[in-house]
């Protein structure tokens, strides 16, 4: 199913709360989801309005370096969940092996159980896979798809680009 149209935001809303979210601009822009921050060392994050548990979701980024964003996954209003990190520049990174600087690169993660084991591609290549301790809840059982753009000044007026998002609901 797709989450993101290539032409509106329908489905997704900023979260505006003060410290959480607050700083980022969204927009579509040429099919993909725009973020870029309004102050250097600002937040912001755009989720789904819809909450997953058990999910594959697929979808393709691109940044300008330096960037500092992430996946956010069963997320809160807040921003809390667990986070697939976009950091960058990659260079000096695991993924910068298989990261495409300046090109679309297709990201899969993989979500299931209480508590998740979370596994995560960067083009095909397995990246890591979190097992969370079931001792600890860190968030619910389901919660929205977060993306998120923060950072230092370095990161300021760099933008991150997410186009065919999609997921696939898991039992």
């Amino acid at each position: 199913m797709a989450l993101f149209d290539g032409k509106t935001l329908n489905g997704w809303a900023p979260h505006n709360e003060p410290g959480h979210g607050w700083g980022a601009k969204w927009e579509v822009r040429d099919g993909a989801i725009v973020g870029v921050q309004e102050w250097p060392e600002a937040w912001g994050m755009l989720a789904t309005k819809q909450s997953f548990g058990n999910f594959e979701l697929r979808l393709e980024v691109k940044a300008e370096w330096p960037i500092d964003s992430g996946v956010l996954l069963r997320a809160t209003a807040q921003g809390r969940g667990y986070e697939v990190p976009l950091h960058g520049p990659p260079e000096g990174k695991d993924w910068a092996k298989v990261w495409k600087k300046g090109e679309w690169n297709e990201l899969r993660v993989v979500v299931r159980g209480k508590p998740p084991t979370i596994q995560t591609w960067l083009n095909g290549a397995v990246m890591a896979e979190l097992k969370d301790d079931a001792k600890r809840a860190r968030v619910g059982d389901s919660g929205r798809i977060g993306l998120e753009i923060h950072g230092g000044r370095d990161a300021f007026a760099n933008r991150i680009f997410f186009r065919n998002v999609r997921i696939l609901e898991l039992e």
